[in-house]
């Protein structure tokens, strides 16, 4: 499958992580680290093309705060996918994916410190992850200068 990138500029979209994405227990999602860039992934359990980038977007934890949004997902599998080392949310409502903008699974939204969209990938290829780790408004591992 092809990499998508679009970087061109997007209608801005009204951010409230509370209103917008709650914890798998029902509670109002907050991030802990305000600030900070965000590596927003929206993805669904019968997306084949999701699995592989669950697997490898972990290695940008040090760069950027990852939170995966599983859309279209029953309970059932959404225990199933907490148990593993990303911070799984789910949308308040059925329309949070659309106000993101989000058609094509999985999506990746490159969010600033104030939570404004700065980069957007579509689609998944085998070299997602790195053009993800090239984008100049990814900031380099913590620590490093």
């Amino acid at each position: 499958m092809v990499l998508l990138a679009a970087c061109g500029p997007r209608p801005p979209v009204a951010f409230n992580w509370t209103a917008d994405f709650r914890t798998v227990a029902g509670e109002p999602f907050e991030l802990e680290d305000r600030g900070l860039p965000v590596l927003l992934v929206f993805w669904s359990p019968w997306a084949q093309p999701c699995m592989p980038l669950l697997r490898d977007i972990g290695v940008l934890a040090d760069r950027a705060q990852v939170v995966t949004v599983m859309v279209d997902a029953f309970q059932p599998e959404i225990d199933r996918f907490v148990a593993g080392d990303l911070l799984v949310v789910v949308p308040a409502a059925d329309t949070v994916p659309a106000r993101y903008r989000v058609e094509l699974l999985p999506t990746v939204l490159l969010l600033d410190g104030r939570g404004r969209i700065n980069v957007r990938f579509e689609g998944y290829g085998t070299d997602m992850v790195e053009a993800i780790g090239q984008v100049p408004e990814l900031p380099a591992k913590r620590g490093e200068d």
